[in-house]
């Protein structure tokens, strides 16, 4: 093939990988022209392993663009593009290769020793790998102001049930808790009642400059013990051993199931006794729960690398660390988790432990909107309210609202965003009306009414929401604070703020699961002894 054709090839190529459909931030940036931040965001992304960020720097190079040209540097990511892979996707980098001269050549390969270190799966996996550690995963990250104890089910007594509920949920900006969800429940009754507990619990919310932003992937493991009931220590260790083996056998999902029932066994165990009224001695709990959650997520498992971002993010079982954290969600996002990608934009929104950016932290938040109940109504919020003209669309912002099923546990927000969106359209009659019902919401789960009281206010003098917003924190106009002064939060010790992570990912990966995922991946049934007396209690996991 002559030069100027094969050239001439290899740019339409190129071409067409950028302009392609489904293309994130990364490659918007590059079709704007911007391509200093295209170039940063492929090079952060490619840290993290995605296969079309390392396609795009090798198209970068190869061109000259924001970097000066450079077939050497092009091979090199060209060929760790095509790691793995087989058939004439290898013609890249191999013609590539044949045009250089024979001192390129040797420089060519030096290159693409050092990307493979640093960059190819096994230099990543490293890299993210967990510090592991014995970090008390019971212990508070966040500051309660009010807990309440779930009331044991009726129902539940009748039938001896005994067992626990995972809920996750977001702290919200005036420290109420939102967008419930049950992660685990040994019986469904349990979970209702421990989401009627959890919705009126209210902390003191994570402040970045005095502001109060909300804190999304907060873990709370609700125990159900019936008064005399025990678990048997060696059916528990039978137990454990037989999972064990399971994960074993290297199954990504059993390794997935055996870390989850890790945290599970750790958090039952204290405060209950064995039949010989001695703590719990659990034989797995010398297991770390993140070394299986790696294990899982190394092999494509999308709950796997969240759980692992989260744990990174918050320090349980092992070292915080942004830098990895941003990685296990990232992967986890590319795998097709929903909360991922939700976890991502409201970490890039809020600037609590990532660096700020709030095109970076909008762009999750739209990714995760296409299925998330919680994203839809966040990004309805933002469409309807966003300061600038352009960027507001309510039809857009109905159309996510309307998606939002009528059963969703969390009616407050609901509610709010549906006066916010009457606001904007000038009926503040019908806003003033959701309010109130918010503010009865409120009022009915016992929490401080001065905010909720506050937006009522606001509607009736016929301000839309956005304009409270502008006068309150005009340098802020993604986040929502607390009328009241609430006493700040004391800061923890966490690595420096990382740069913020790339985002190019064409999603052709498998479909997204909603959050029931890890209910149908984790059923973890222990052996209880018959119930007398009942109470109820809640640790974090």
């Amino acid at each position: 093939m002559k030069p100027l054709s094969f050239i001439a090839l290899l740019l339409l190529a190129l071409l067409s990988r950028f302009s392609y459909g489904d293309f994130a931030l990364g490659a918007r940036y590059y079709d704007q022209g911007q391509f200093e931040k295209a170039y940063k965001e492929f090079l952060l992304a490619a840290s993290y392993g995605d296969k079309d960020a390392q396609y795009n720097l090798g198209a970068m190079y190869f061109r000259g663009e924001h970097v000066e040209k450079n077939l050497v540097t092009s091979y090199g990511w060209f060929a760790l593009y095509e790691e793995g892979r087989q058939g004439e996707v290898n013609a890249i980098s191999e013609k590539i290769f044949a045009r250089l001269n024979q001192e390129q050549k040797t420089q060519a390969l030096a290159v693409r020793e050092q990307f493979f270190e640093r960059y190819s799966q096994e230099g990543i996996s490293r890299s993210l790998s967990p510090e592991l550690s014995v970090s008390d995963a019971h212990s508070e990250a966040f500051s309660p102001l009010r807990k309440v104890a779930p009331e044991y089910p009726a129902s539940a007594l009748r039938r001896g049930e005994t067992g626990w509920v995972d809920v996750s949920f977001t702290i919200a900006e005036d420290g109420s808790t939102r967008e419930h969800v049950i992660l685990y429940s040994s019986y469904a009754g349990l979970g209702d009642a421990a989401l009627k507990a959890v919705r009126q619990w209210r902390y003191n919310p994570r402040r970045v400059d005095g502001k109060a932003v909300p804190t999304t992937g907060i873990r709370n493991r609700l125990v159900f013990q019936i008064a005399g009931t025990s678990f048997r220590e060696d059916k528990l260790n039978e137990f454990f051993s037989e999972q064990r083996s399971l994960a074993e056998t290297g199954d990504a999902e059993k390794q997935f199931q055996y870390a989850y029932a890790l945290g599970a066994a750790e958090s039952l165990a204290q405060g209950m006794e064995s039949r010989k009224r001695q703590p719990e001695k659990i034989e797995a709990l010398s297991d770390n729960a993140n070394e299986w959650f790696e294990k899982s997520a190394s092999q494509g498992n999308a709950s796997a690398a969240y759980f692992l971002g989260l744990n990174t993010l918050q320090g349980r079982y092992c070292e915080k660390s942004t830098f990895k954290s941003a990685g296990w969600l990232y992967r986890a996002a590319m795998l097709g988790s929903a909360d991922a990608k939700y976890t991502l934009a409201i970490e890039y929104l809020a600037g609590a432990f990532f660096e700020r950016d709030a095109t970076k932290g909008l762009h999750w938040l739209q990714q995760a909107a296409a299925s998330l109940p919680a994203a839809q109504l966040r990004y309805a919020l933002y469409l309807a309210t966003a300061q600038a003209p352009a960027d507001r669309d309510l039809e857009a912002a109905q159309s996510y609202l309307e998606r939002v099923d009528k059963d969703y546990h969390d009616k407050l927000t609901v509610l709010e965003v549906k006066a916010a969106i009457a606001a904007e359209r000038g009926d503040f009659t019908q806003a003033v009306k959701w309010q109130e019902r918010a503010l009865d919401e409120a009022n009915d789960l016992e929490l401080d009414l001065t905010y909720y009281t506050a937006r009522l206010d606001q509607y009736r003098a016929q301000r839309p929401l956005r304009l409270w917003q502008a006068l309150l924190f005009r340098d802020n106009p993604h986040g929502v604070d607390d009328a009241r002064n609430i006493p700040a939060q004391g800061q923890q010790d966490i690595e420096p703020k990382v740069e913020a992570k790339a985002h190019l990912q064409k999603y052709a990966y498998r479909r997204q699961q909603n959050r029931k995922q890890y209910a149908n991946e984790v059923h973890v049934l222990f052996p209880v002894i018959a119930p007398a007396s009942a109470g109820a209690e809640s640790v974090n996991d």
